[in-house]
């Protein structure tokens, strides 16, 4: 993945079509994080200060309400596959409940998140929403997806799986409103995802999520 001959100029640097396992033994001995797609593998951007603040939050009040349940949320340095191993990618966070599934003897890809978090941006916006949610609704304990906006303005998305594996979506845009994890049965506002963020005029071609 280092051969910069096969690198095109495109907001988020591509590499050519690599095997899983290629990726993979690469990726482990890797300064900084990509993501796989069936043979294309991305460099991940640097985050924007909103980007980390959402995050923190996320961790901090979900965690807090996770006390005394076998569930936990994890930060974004576990990389999760979707089923035959088509994708390989880095959450913003994750929720497991029960003991974590993870693939091979390195113990560092999660195969069964109960909840995916992504922090939205404009550039990944519509990896997000399109591309990772195409893998994503396919691994099987996944229960529910929830996306972020951390560039324009308050808005907090959810997907969530129906028991015959259909999906329904609910969009929340208003600080008092609160944003409802069923599979966890967890309750966060709004308010408290935002704290101390405030969203900034658009930049183009920023380099960072």
């Amino acid at each position: 993945m280092e051969d910069q001959e096969n690198i095109v100029s495109e907001p988020a640097v591509k590499y050519k079509r690599v095997s899983a396992m290629e990726y993979l033994a690469a990726e482990r001995l890797a300064e900084e994080k990509h993501e796989y797609f069936e043979g294309e593998v991305i460099v991940m951007q640097g985050a924007s200060i909103e980007h980390e603040d959402i995050v923190s939050n996320l961790v901090r009040e979900i965690g807090n309400g996770l006390k005394g349940k076998s569930c936990r949320i994890r930060a974004s340095n576990l990389r999760t596959a979707s089923p035959f191993f088509k994708s390989y990618t880095y959450p913003d966070a994750t929720i497991v409940c029960g003991e974590a599934q993870l693939a091979d003897d390195n113990f560092d890809v999660l195969q069964n998140p109960t909840i995916i978090f992504e922090v939205v941006s404009k550039s990944s916006e519509g990896v997000d929403y399109v591309r990772k949610w195409m893998y994503y609704r396919q691994i099987p304990l996944l229960k529910e997806y929830v996306l972020v906006n951390s560039f324009e303005k308050m808005q907090v998305d959810i997907y969530r799986r129906n028991a015959d594996n259909t999906w329904t979506f609910q969009s929340h845009n208003h600080p008092d409103e609160f944003l409802r994890l069923d599979s966890v049965d967890i309750e966060i506002s709004l308010k408290d995802i935002y704290e101390n963020v405030t969203f900034r005029p658009l930049q183009e071609e920023t380099g960072i999520i």
